[in-house]
């Protein structure tokens, strides 16, 4: 049942069986949980008290006050069942939707190879972790940098390998493939954003000491002082 638990997704219908915070029912997301922290005294726990029953839409106004952004945006681009049907529990780790040993296979492979990556990261960047949760900066700034060390956010190139997304081309300039890199330090509307900041910071992928971005980012939050990292999470964040 662990495989079925940490593979399967819920279709949302009425929205009454998902739990928000604990269930998986995000389709474009790494593990298909909300990542964004509960806020305090939030009342919000199932689905359906995300949806104006009504007009059968969602309730934009909240999700934007609740969500991250990225996640608010994958909600909102979420269908709703106009006849209000029940919500399913379904296999996530196929296009079918449709549960097979190949799959099933598949799925625990790259779970494995992912969970060992993690363990490795962890082992020889402690320090990186160790300093990241002491900085005195905004919680959803310091859980967004944590996705981006672990190349956890839902990029339009490893959505469009997974068949969720069109096409893989980066919202922004449309040239290239969206990835962590290009989108943080290689397209030409984020060098604009670093150059133009306090930092000044120039990006050249022509550089021989050129690295991927989260690597970047974990290479001066382990150098920097503390108040330049808060001003890089936030201008990560804000990208």
């Amino acid at each position: 049942m662990d495989v079925i638990d940490k593979a399967g997704i819920w279709r949302v219908g009425n929205g009454r069986l998902i739990n928000v915070w604990e269930d998986n029912w995000l389709p474009y997301q790494n593990g298909h949980k909300i990542w964004s922290p509960n806020p305090p005294n939030c009342d919000i726990l199932f689905i359906s008290d995300l949806i104006h029953h009504d007009i059968r839409c969602w309730n934009a106004p909240l999700i934007n006050e609740i969500f991250l952004p990225f996640e608010a945006q994958q909600i909102l681009q979420l269908p709703i069942s106009l006849s209000q049907l029940r919500d399913e529990f379904v296999w996530g780790a196929s296009r079918s939707a449709i549960f097979s040993v190949k799959s099933s296979y598949h799925f625990l492979k790259a779970r494995h190879e992912a969970y060992g990556s993690h363990s490795s990261m962890q082992n020889n960047n402690h320090q990186v972790w160790k300093k990241l949760w002491k900085i005195k900066s905004i919680p959803k700034h310091i859980h967004f940098a944590w996705r981006i060390l672990h190349e956890k956010l839902p990029v339009k190139n490893d959505m469009f390998k997974r068949g969720i997304s069109s096409d893989s081309l980066c919202v922004i300039c449309r040239e290239h493939n969206e990835t962590i890199s290009h989108l943080f330090m290689e397209c030409h509307w984020s060098k604009q954003i670093w150059f133009a900041s306090t930092l000044g910071v120039v990006f050249n992928s022509h550089d021989s000491r050129y690295v991927p971005f989260h690597k970047w980012l974990e290479q001066n939050i382990i150098d920097v002082d503390e108040d330049i990292i808060v001003h890089v999470l936030a201008l990560c964040y804000e990208i």
